[in-house]
């Protein structure tokens, strides 16, 4: 299964939050996403703007090394994933709203650091090269077999190189999941439990025919603006 379309992946920005304190406090249940808890996690994704679904975070956290000692300071990572440039302002304007309110509340000596590691674009295809490259995935693969999956909350680097580069990017998906397998989860309610993803450690698509088939897309796409 190729999966394209215009919109494909939100932009995306990593923010790193360090508390300095010498007292500790547990995050409140609501707000999981930017709290500090005593060990090394990763929280579920977390809706930030109740209005709007696609903006989300991911949040490793890490505070005491040891059991029976107060850590000197306490650190969150976010990765925050969101749709657009105005949903983005908003995202980094509530985290730190939160954060600096947190470290008020919880008695913190210091101002908490927040610091953007880095950030992506978003990656939205060239709607001309799109259509031509559909086209030509259908032809050499069915068209039953090419959809639109419509937005990810994924997010790519290689959108800066078709900004920089001046040139039309179309960026896709193919499946490598056994179609059995992957039917059985669905079937099953356990999409998320049984089928990891790619940033999964225990990720491991099926060799064939997941190679053949993305060999066949990718030679039909240069066919089409090469030939």
């Amino acid at each position: 299964m190729i999966s394209t379309g215009l919109s494909l992946l939100a932009l995306s920005l990593e923010v790193n939050v360090t508390r300095t304190n010498s007292l500790f406090t547990a995050p409140r249940a609501s707000m999981r996403y930017c709290g500090f808890r005593p060990s090394v996690t990763s929280s579920p994704p977390e809706r930030i703007a109740s209005t709007d679904s696609e903006a989300r975070a991911w949040s490793p956290q890490k505070a005491f090394e040891k059991n029976n000692i107060i850590p000197a300071e306490a650190k969150l990572e976010l990765s925050l994933r969101y749709p657009n440039e105005e949903t983005r302002e908003k995202v980094l304007a509530s985290v730190e709203r939160i954060v600096r309110a947190e470290a008020t509340a919880s008695g913190a000596e210091r101002e908490p650091e927040i610091r953007t590691d880095h950030t992506l674009p978003a990656t939205i295809n060239d709607e001309h090269a799109t259509a031509r490259v559909t086209a030509a995935l259908q032809r050499a693969l069915g068209e039953a077999a090419v959809i639109d999956p419509g937005m990810f909350t994924g997010s790519e680097d290689v959108s800066w190189f078709a900004r920089d580069a001046g040139v039309p990017l179309v960026f896709w998906f193919w499946g490598g999941i056994d179609p059995t397998r992957f039917a059985e989860a669905v079937a099953a309610g356990r999409l998320g439990e049984d089928i990891p993803t790619n940033h999964s450690p225990f990720f491991a698509p099926e060799i064939h025919p997941t190679i053949e088939v993305g060999v066949t897309a990718l030679s039909a796409a240069a066919r089409e603006f090469l030939a």
